[in-house]
């Protein structure tokens, strides 16, 4: 057996893979310990147990990401996790407490631990500045503490603790200048997901102190997936004990032992297993896939339900025409298996869904920390509550969703809570409240941003949208308070008396509404003067499968997200007899302007008059995004179907408010509409005012 394994870059990848883990539980603990009010400053160790808890759990995860970044050769990941490794250790043992300034200390490196780690990623991208973050550390370190100091930043190895929980049997030592061949058990914890890399690095070093003669299971071709926590070595060396405990040093391993046997031959023949009771291994529980593999299989999944529906369409005009009863019974047959089919490739579709959700908690508790960062620059107490954290949803929309969530949270920071001299006085209390909520709501999820500030003062938007000359006085002044509020998701629209870092630009809520309208997803607002704000994010569960309505308009097929199909009104309908005429419908009180597709999408005939268009028509389609509507000229009718959407190839070019294609039951192609972008390409002089439903 080769004496060295080679880290490859796909270690690495599986390193940068897990590391953010161990960041998330360093950052979420360390806000609940300030949350907790642990070390506030009146000193004494942690008396919840809880808090002891937390404390141990970012303690091993500091511990765990410093032993890997180490082997790997992040030396300046290292060094900072271990001056945090050294802070934690005292914390665990009671001879330092917690305040502010260490949290928030401790969090400036969390944060420049991931610039090290994006660095890492992506090699070229320039050198992340660690000074800051380090002296940070090392004033907490200076700082007494009620017992002897820890060792300084710099050196990153550590002693072996207790944190891992590991366990030795310490057999007598080898003698100096025997050859032997020593017989090493290692256990990691069952949540060590990266154990295959520790595996490899304790192999190298294992490596260094004689030559490995056989593993169990053979590390070398080992899966980087494998669900392997206890591993094997013998090892002929010269080395003693000591020496092989100072090689699982920062290894973070949960158990270890070591047997010497008498002097052997190299042969990996002669050498048997000597374990006194076999190491019990895990059934794989968990798989890592690429999200973009599970997107394919769920193409491929619609596509069958389609080939299913396309032969169901087809049993139905062979019994139509067929006056043969054995033809008859071959397309009941069919008709059976393309049912079969339909069942099948429904299962596959909600299998493959189930395995792109995933929880929003990690997006919630990256907001918990914008809040609290934010309220703190601005002199503010904030108090977060999080509720449905563990709703499911796209894994592709946790990644989309951080830039809107990110404005939202620094919107209801600045411009919602107010300072806590003004809370007071208004008879509220100091500590200001924001919500992050999450849930399902029909075939989709809804997210709310909600605080309990003053809410949105409707007068200085209303003098907004006239000193920005979007309306005149006059209108602005019979406008209702749902029609002015959709004002503020205007580009460059803001009623901040000064631009600061936070606000004042214009820019952030027009982001959100882009965001969401490009997830086929709606925002709305509600507020009370006085009692807060609440603003909410409506998206589809899975971008993979859309619920969407078919129609036609001439020759083309096109469909819209079904949550997007506010109304349908057929041909033989009053108000659809009397759209052709006005220009308009009234829906729900309101009315809502009335276009035809080629005006939106800059078809060849758009010069042409609309009644000329509508004359044909199969009836109209009320549309909604956000809280804006629009009513198209519809030819004819398709029924709702489950389309898998796909964008647009790279030849068709840029087609304005469609963002993709899908092929309809019938096999025929149709374009899916964005119904957001639609709205904002009204052509001049129609606007669309929310209607009451």
């Amino acid at each position: 057996m080769s004496n060295f394994i080679e880290l490859t870059p796909d270690l690495v990848a599986v390193f940068l893979d897990e590391a953010p883990t161990y960041l998330a539980t360093i950052e979420n603990g360390l806000m609940a310990l300030e949350r907790g009010g642990c070390g506030d400053g009146a000193g004494g160790a942690a008396t919840s147990s809880a808090d002891n808890e937390r404390i141990a759990d970012i303690f091993r995860a500091a511990h765990s990401l410093k032993g890997v970044a180490a082997s790997l050769g992040f030396q300046r990941i290292a060094e900072l996790t271990h001056g945090m490794e050294s802070l934690f250790e005292q914390l665990r043992g009671g001879r330092r407490v917690l305040d502010s300034a260490g949290v928030a200390a401790l969090l400036g490196a969390v944060d420049c631990l991931r610039g090290l780690l994006r660095e890492c990623a992506t090699p070229g991208s320039g050198p992340v500045p660690i000074d800051e973050a380090r002296a940070g550390l090392q004033r907490l370190l200076d700082q007494p503490c009620a017992a002897a100091p820890s060792a300084a930043l710099g050196s990153t190895r550590a002693g072996r603790g207790t944190a891992a929980g590991e366990s030795e049997s310490r057999p007598a030592q080898i003698a100096p200048g025997d050859d032997a061949t020593v017989e090493l058990h290692v256990g990691f914890d069952e949540q060590a997901v990266d154990a295959p890399i520790r595996a490899c690095i304790l192999f190298n070093r294992f490596a260094g102190l004689g030559v490995v003669v056989r593993t169990e299971p053979d590390i070398r071709e080992l899966d980087h997936d494998a669900p392997d926590r206890h591993f094997s070595y013998w090892v002929r060396t010269r080395a003693d004990h000591d020496d092989f405990a100072r090689a699982v040093e920062d290894c973070d391993i949960a158990t270890f032992t070591l047997r010497a046997h008498a002097s052997m031959p190299v042969d990996a023949s002669a050498v048997a297993p000597a374990c006194e009771e076999p190491h019990p291994l895990s059934a794989p529980e968990t798989l890592r896939v690429d999200v973009a593999q599970i997107d394919r299989l769920g193409v491929l999944g619609a596509e069958l339900s389609t080939i299913g529906q396309r032969i169901t369409s087809l049993v139905r005009r062979v019994e139509r025409v067929s006056g043969s009863a054995e033809l008859a019974a071959i397309a009941r047959e069919l008709d059976a298996s393309a049912l079969e089919l339909n069942r099948s490739a429904g299962g596959l579709r909600r299998g493959l869904l189930a395995a792109r959700l995933v929880t929003i908690r990690p997006l919630f508790q990256h907001g918990e920390r914008l809040v609290r960062d934010l309220a703190a620059s601005l002199g503010k107490s904030i108090e977060v509550v999080l509720e449905g954290a563990d709703t499911r949803f796209d894994r592709r929309l946790l990644d989309e969703l951080l830039d809107p969530l990110t404005h939202l949270i620094r919107n209801a920071v600045d411009h919602g809570v107010e300072a806590p001299e003004w809370r007071a006085a208004a008879g509220k209390s100091r500590s200001g409240r924001i919500v992050l909520a999450a849930g399902q709501r029909g075939a989709g999820v809804c997210i709310d941003v909600r605080d309990d500030g003053s809410g949105i003062d409707f007068a200085a938007v209303r003098r907004q949208i006239v000193q920005q000359g979007l309306a005149g006085a006059e209108r602005v002044a019979r406008m209702p308070d749902s029609e002015a509020c959709d004002y503020i998701f205007r580009p460059g629209f803001s009623t901040a008396a000064r631009v600061t870092e936070l606000s004042g630009r214009g820019v952030g809520l027009d982001v959100v509404r882009t965001r969401v309208g490009a997830l086929r997803g709606t925002v709305s607002v509600q507020s009370r003067p006085g009692a807060g704000t609440t603003i909410s994010i409506t998206l589809p569960l899975t971008l993979a499968i859309t619920r969407a309505l078919p129609f036609r308009v001439g020759a083309t097929a096109y469909a819209v997200p079904l949550q997007t199909a506010f109304r349908v009104l057929e041909r033989g309908r009053p108000a659809a007899r009397r759209a052709r005429v006005l220009g308009s419908i009234a829906v729900g009180g309101g009315r809502v302007p009335l276009v035809a597709l080629d005006h939106v999408l800059g078809g060849s005939d758009a010069g042409r008059p609309l009644v000329a268009r509508t004359a044909s028509a199969g009836g109209v389609l009320v549309l909604g995004a956000d809280e804006r509507r629009v009513a198209v000229v519809v030819g004819e009718f398709l029924a709702p179907q489950d389309l898998a959407v796909q964008r647009l190839p790279p030849a068709c070019g840029a087609i304005p408010a469609v963002s993709g294609a899908a092929i309809l039951n019938d096999g025929a192609v149709a374009l899916v509409l964005d119904v957001a972008a639609i709205v904002e390409r009204l052509p001049p002089g129609v606007t669309s005012s929310a209607a009451p439903s």
